[in-house]
């Protein structure tokens, strides 16, 4: 990926990729959590509904404000 970013160091490229990972596993957290949580099972319509697409905004909301106050909190006092 050296070439996105023009001549990096291996640090930074390995600082890019592990936010990568980071930024991709919560997405896939998110994903999971919010989809039992709002969309059911038993697919009554072809298309989700105002009231699940309701439910995953706010979900997915919540879901990253959470992971801010997490990640601001441990990091400590600066």
């Amino acid at each position: 990926m050296s070439w996105l970013y023009g001549s990096s160091s291996k640090l930074d490229m390995e600082a890019v990729e592990r936010e990568y990972t980071m930024v991709n596993e919560l997405f896939q957290r998110v994903q999971k959590s919010c989809r039992t949580k709002c969309i059911p099972t038993q697919y009554t319509q072809p298309e989700i509904t105002k009231g699940e697409s309701t439910c995953i905004d706010r979900c997915v909301q919540k879901y990253i404000q959470t992971a801010t106050k997490i990640a601001v909190e441990s990091r400590g006092p600066q």
